[in-house]
């Protein structure tokens, strides 16, 4: 399969335009999916084998949370690795993971931003940050569990396009699906004269 590049300008004839993840990307995603998983069941058994009669309530309590968080993050790890790719199509854009799909459509996208991770600071760094989809809760709900129902649909880092590149595909063919698609319909020439 070979790669496309991003188009300059997106036409109906580009799509479905289709982004995936690089294999290295997937395979490092699903081992930190293997380890959020196999934290979660030690935590679990370690509850099980007889721990948790030795417990105070408050430490019950940071262990379920600290399961809760550790399952959910395996989850989204196994969801995004192998299989995980994003299809801009002429409805909206399509999410595809290993467990979930979803449509989000041009009509329900409010914003879309490119957000930097804190952590990193002012350091540029090639594909650093991820991309907030923001929508208007008609056809999907406004938060989702994989963002920690902060209120958007995140896309993640490590994409084949950097988040910057993205982001801007994402905005223009926003721009595009919000025009109609001028290109979808037949062009006539007009005889000069």
């Amino acid at each position: 399969m070979t790669r496309r590049s991003r188009p300059r300008r997106l036409e109906t004839s580009d799509l479905p335009f289709l982004i995936g993840r690089p294999t290295w990307a997937a395979c490092l995603t699903f081992a930190v999916g293997l380890l959020l998983g196999a934290g979660a069941f030690a935590i679990l058994w370690l509850l099980t084998d007889g721990l948790a009669a030795d417990l105070h309530w408050y430490q019950l309590v940071f262990y379920t949370v600290a399961v809760t968080l550790f399952g959910m993050g395996a989850v989204i790890g196994f969801d995004r690795s192998f299989g995980f790719q994003l299809t801009l199509d002429i409805e909206g854009v399509r999410i595809s993971g290993l467990f979930t799909r979803r449509l989000l459509t041009w009509q329900e996208i409010t914003d879309i931003r490119f957000r930097r991770g804190r952590w990193y600071g002012s350091v540029d760094v090639y594909r650093v940050g991820h991309i907030a989809i923001h929508v208007d809760g008609s056809n999907n709900p406004r938060r989702h569990w994989s963002s920690l129902w902060f209120g958007y649909y995140d896309i993640p880092r490590l994409m084949k396009l950097s988040a910057k590149e993205l982001t801007a595909l994402l905005r223009h063919a926003k721009r595009r699906a919000d025009a109609g698609w001028p290109d979808a319909a037949p062009r006539t020439r007009q005889k000069a004269g």
